[in-house]
């Protein structure tokens, strides 16, 4: 949201990255004009100098190019919401700022449990397999002060959709 305006503060993302990605949704076309001074800018990928190939419609190159298995972003985001989910913490803490996560940080394991992601063709039950047989998944957590207790998940708080399906089923809203 940062680079819609200016260039983000604490990532790499500048006003074109984030232009050049809308231009993608734009009705007919492969460009659209920002609304600071009217400059154009031409869909583009991020972290890459390609356009989407003439010939094939703009959002299906931008699907091809998400779920690409040499697109970083898309597997290991993938990876750490998972594990998030089932762990009841990310990888990296911050589940929406990988890009603001510096590279050695990511590679110990968030990069390569991505590269194995990418590989098994992303295959979800792969990774929810993997991650629930690991010995970092199966670590019992014992409370601060407690020694050899139970093993206990970090409270987690409900989804805002799971909110609302309580809130509804409770008060009979139609």
């Amino acid at each position: 949201g940062c680079a819609q305006c200016h260039n983000h503060p604490f990532a790499q993302w500048t006003q074109g990255d984030f232009w050049g990605l809308a231009a993608f949704f734009t009705p007919g076309g492969t460009k659209v004009t920002a609304t600071n001074g009217g400059k154009e800018y031409p869909a583009k990928f991020l972290d890459a100098d390609a356009s989407p190939p003439a010939g094939k419609a703009p959002r299906a190159a931008l699907a091809d190019w998400l779920t690409a298995a040499d697109n970083r972003y898309f597997a290991a985001n993938v990876v750490n919401r998972v594990w998030q989910d089932l762990c009841g913490t990310g990888l990296v803490s911050t589940v929406d700022d990988l890009d603001t996560l510096p590279a050695e940080e990511r590679k110990e394991v968030l990069d390569e449990l991505a590269a194995k992601f990418a590989a098994s063709g992303f295959n979800m039950r792969w990774l929810v397999e993997g991650i629930c047989l690991s010995k970092a998944y199966q670590r019992a957590a014992v409370a601060p002060g407690e020694r050899g207790g139970p093993a206990r998940r970090p409270v987690r708080t409900l989804t805002p959709d799971q909110v609302f399906a309580a809130l509804d089923q409770s008060l009979g809203l139609k």
